[in-house]
């Protein structure tokens, strides 16, 4: 978006783009937060973190048990946010493959040493400098996509996409299952299952972006990404509760897990955060769209 918004307006508004994430996330995130906080009060360091978008440094060094856990990587998110349009504008929207490899190679750098370390798995997984690849990848997408759309391109037919990303699936499932030594499930993956697996995942959204008859243009897949901030921060809750208090057989305990976080994350799109991405048009200079 931020490339389409130089390209069409000749400059990227980085107040805009602050704003239009801060409606998008904000809104959820600090209702959950709250809530749980009144709930069961966490120590007050991990509140601080919670409240400041600081929870993956957090936890780098200290440990709190909770569904909220899951939030390091919107802290993360949101600390990207701020940097990026900032180098973006620097740069001017150039070199843009060169700062991806640059965040690639670092990343590998910093977890190698990590993994060597005494860091527990949790703060190996969730460290920001070594957890940059994904981002960079998505760096490459964005960039690669705004070249392809206005060229002449290949496509892919639909069956193939989907025959690609199934197999794609497949491998990151076999590698998430496999990837640590059996009977140590506190073990740290190698060093190569983090790279494997997001370029898998990149290689899959790329495919898609490919692929004729648009995958994500069927209306399920698109009401699932319009409500799925709030599956992201629902389903871990959702699951560790139904565990501790379903006693059903695991197929079901399933089922029910995405029923309750689907009906959830429903709700919270309509309620709370539809009225707030409604104020998003005002600062909104390149439509986002299903692909």
């Amino acid at each position: 978006m931020l490339l389409q918004e130089q390209a069409r307006e000749g400059r990227a508004r980085i107040g805009a783009f602050w704003i239009r994430r801060a409606l998008r996330i904000w809104p959820l995130y600090f209702a959950v937060v709250a809530i749980a906080v009144v709930i069961t009060p966490p120590p007050g360091w991990y509140t601080r973190s919670l409240l400041t978008f600081t929870t993956n440094w957090a936890l780098l060094h200290q440990s709190y048990d909770s569904s909220l856990n899951i939030l390091w990587s919107l802290a993360f998110e949101e600390q990207f946010y701020v940097a990026w349009p900032l180098l973006f504008v620097l740069l001017a929207g150039r070199r843009l493959p060169l700062v991806a490899a640059t965040l690639i190679g670092s990343s590998v750098i910093v977890r190698a040493h990590l993994l060597g370390g005494t860091l527990t798995a949790d703060a190996v997984w969730s460290h920001p400098l070594g957890r940059l690849e994904p981002f960079a990848l998505g760096i490459v997408l964005a960039w690669g996509w705004s070249r392809w759309r206005s060229a002449p391109r290949p496509t892919l037919p639909g069956w193939t996409g989907v025959a690609i990303v199934a197999i794609g699936w497949a491998a990151v499932i076999a590698l998430l299952r496999f990837g640590t030594p059996v009977g140590n499930v506190g073990a740290l993956p190698p060093l190569w299952a983090y790279s494997t697996v997001d370029l898998i995942l990149a290689i899959m959204l790329g495919v898609v972006l490919m692929a004729r008859g648009g995958l994500l243009a069927h209306p399920i897949p698109v009401y699932l990404g319009r409500i799925s901030f709030g599956l992201y921060i629902f389903h871990q809750a959702v699951a560790q509760g139904v565990l501790l208090h379903v006693d059903v057989p695991w197929p079901l305990r399933l089922g029910l897990t995405f029923a309750l976080t689907l009906c959830l994350a429903a709700l919270s799109y309509v309620l709370l955060e539809r009225p707030f991405l409604r104020l998003k048009t005002r600062f909104t200079y390149v439509r986002s769209a299903p692909v």
